[in-house]
């Protein structure tokens, strides 16, 4: 017999209430913005930004990209399927030990003061000593505001 779950609304709430700020509320304006211009004070309804989507400019642009997004996915497939196997495979602790650098993979460094920082070191570690880039890449890291 199957137990019903009586708890509602209540446990997914929170899962909403994130999920509205920060993917409903911004693709909405994003939506808005696409069919319309602004008019003096007010926006109006027009179809004009989709027309400057075929400008031969603009279709180049979003043609590299689609094909840019496309080979991050696939080297994405192609690297994370495996790895992923490999470490869930392994003993608990091993596993865990290689999942650390996973997650350090995906934390952005940010600097610690207002201090423009000329290069980000650890951007640099893997592209040199693989050898994908001969010279540092430089990543300029903008100044927090402090308001």
């Amino acid at each position: 017999m199957k137990k019903k779950n009586n708890q509602g609304f209540l446990p997914a709430s929170p899962y909403i209430a994130w999920s509205s700020l920060f993917i409903v509320i911004p693709l909405l304006i994003v939506v808005f913005f696409a069919f319309t211009i602004k008019s003096g004070d007010t926006y109006k309804f027009s179809l004009e930004n989709f027309q400057r989507l075929l400008d031969p400019n603009y279709l180049k642009v979003f043609g590299r990209s689609l094909l840019l997004a496309a080979e991050a996915t696939l080297g994405c497939l192609i690297l994370g399927y495996p790895v992923a196997y490999l470490i869930s495979k392994m003993r608990e602790g091993k596993r865990n030990i290689l999942i650390i650098p996973a997650i350090a993979m995906n934390i952005p460094t940010f600097p610690s003061s207002n201090i423009e920082k000329p290069s980000n070191p650890a951007s640099n570690i893997i592209p040199c000593t693989t050898r994908l880039v001969e010279v540092p890449i430089n990543v300029q890291i903008p100044p927090r505001i402090v308001t």
